[in-house]
């Protein structure tokens, strides 16, 4: 009887660590119908930030994002997050004139481009971009 809690608890061990992810990944080459994960990548910031479900790292590899799921987003208060460019490569969230992120939450970003992006409401707890362009 002890035995089969214990194999649940842990089966429900493994699985929050996947419905609960803190580390998740985006890639231009990814797609939103993915899981987010290092072997899987999302498309969209907006994908990946769903994935989080609350505090964590989003990984950007290199490339251009831009559109829907990419700016004119939201983060939640709630959320403590860190969008971070995966090393040695140059990401790109190009606003293109709008507005790329809005948040009131702790936000952390590192080795991002933020390009043509009007002006946003974000409180940043450290920002260390890249290149920053026209913000």
């Amino acid at each position: 009887m002890c035995v089969l809690h214990f194999k649940a608890i842990v089966c429900l061990v493994a699985l929050a660590q996947f419905a609960f992810a803190l580390d998740v990944y985006i890639s231009p080459s990814g797609s939103d119908g993915n899981d987010c994960s290092v072997g899987n990548k999302c498309l969209t910031l907006q994908q990946a930030r769903t994935a989080l479900i609350s505090a964590g790292t989003i990984h950007v590899d290199g490339g251009t994002y831009s559109g829907a799921g990419n700016t004119q987003i939201t983060i939640a208060a709630a959320y403590a997050i860190t969008i971070k460019g995966a090393s040695g490569s140059r990401p790109v969230f190009a606003g293109n004139g709008v507005q790329c992120w809005s948040t009131q939450a702790p936000i952390v970003i590192d080795n991002i481009e933020l390009s043509g992006c009007v002006k946003t409401g974000m409180v940043l707890v450290r920002f260390r971009v890249f290149h920053l362009i026209s913000f």
